[in-house]
């Protein structure tokens, strides 16, 4: 191929790249609306999984000279019952955000905390906030904060309401904190499991 061809190849890739995880989250999106199936979970370490999302986004922090941390990654907290890949999943997408809107020499910050019934994350980031009218609507279908179309960036605006389909698919919560210009905190919780409820409920399986 020529110079000309291999450009245009390239721009076409992008495209089909994009349409892809579009059609994905799309289709994540009315798996998690029908509510019909359920999700199969597994008892885990959710600081280790968190760390191997850490992980994943480390050269892209670095890319653009945010730091990115686990504060607390020798706590030790009871197992939680999830579905790995959509727990990945929903971290994956607040920690992508925190990323994309925090400025070079920024933080993003992960910390874990055990309650009676539930474990904690949050990800905070000193990045460029959420004014408080937009937090409302932040975890609607297709929304995109108005402050934050500012900022060039690609998405149709259904990260965040995948994300909450997730969490309230695992019967936890999921909020935010934020003011416009002073970063922001998006916390979500996981019920800690109920082993007596493990050992009847068929959609949470124990390790072999």
């Amino acid at each position: 191929l020529n110079a000309n061809q291999q450009k245009y190849i390239s721009v076409m890739n992008l495209n089909v790249e994009y349409l892809a995880k579009l059609i994905e989250e799309l289709l994540s999106v009315v798996y998690l609306e029908s509510g019909s199936k359920g999700l199969a979970k597994n008892p885990t370490n959710i600081s280790s999984l968190i760390q191997e999302v850490i992980l994943k986004y480390k050269d892209l922090a670095l890319k653009k000279n945010i730091s990115l941390s686990l504060v607390n990654p020798e706590l030790s907290l009871p197992e939680t019952g999830v579905n790995q890949e959509k727990i990945r999943e929903a971290t994956s997408n607040l920690i992508d955000n925190a990323i994309k809107f925090t400025s070079g020499g920024g933080k993003v910050e992960i910390s874990l905390q055990a309650t009676v019934k539930d474990i904690i994350v949050r990800i905070k980031d000193t990045g460029i906030g959420i004014s408080k009218e937009e937090l409302a609507n932040l975890f609607q279908k297709f929304h995109r904060a108005t402050d934050i179309m500012e900022y060039n960036y690609t998405g149709e605006g259904l990260n965040l309401y995948i994300t909450k389909l997730i969490i309230t698919a695992h019967g936890g919560k999921i909020w935010a904190e934020s003011e416009k210009g002073k970063g922001s905190i998006f916390s979500f919780s996981l019920p800690i499991i109920d082993r007596e409820e493990l050992s009847k409920n068929d959609k949470l399986q124990s390790f072999v």
